[in-house]
């Protein structure tokens, strides 16, 4: 049997606006470790003006299906604040990821309220800063020191 490793991080990460919920929706990644087990977990963290000033979403927003272990390259986000930025990574498993060394890469991207409450967000996209291409895809311990 040949060897298997973890995946690489999810590609192409887009989001699409409907009224107050939030699809955000990716690619597989392009390695995927030589296994067919893939899941997908979603972190979120709200942050301020500065990159530093992020902490974790808890339980503030609400996840369709839910932001841990997807099957599907796609989940659906509610519930956000008022003029708030959100950050969101999205990293693929398998099942030799747990047993992996190495830093866990993420894609990630920044989402900006600019309206609040239920009457509707106005989001805009701003790639997280990196010197990767436009969607980050750093190592986990990049970006969380």
């Amino acid at each position: 049997m040949a060897c298997t490793r973890p995946p690489s991080p999810p590609r192409n990460v887009v989001f699409n606006l409907n009224d107050t919920c939030l699809l955000l929706e990716w690619s597989p990644p392009s390695d995927m470790g030589g296994r067919r087990d893939l899941t997908y977990n979603v972190l979120c963290k709200r942050c301020g003006p500065e990159p530093d000033q992020c902490q974790l979403c808890g339980e503030e927003l609400r996840f369709v299906p839910r932001p841990q272990g997807l099957t599907n390259a796609m989940v659906t986000v509610m519930d956000f604040s008022a003029h708030a930025n959100y950050t969101f990574e999205i990293e693929s498993l398998n099942g030799v990821s747990e047993m992996s060394h190495f830093p866990r890469p993420v894609a990630a991207i920044t989402v900006s309220t600019d309206q609040g409450g239920n009457t509707g967000n106005y989001l805009t996209h701003t790639p997280l800063t990196s010197p990767s291409p436009s969607l980050s895809s750093l190592p986990y311990h990049q970006l969380h020191p």
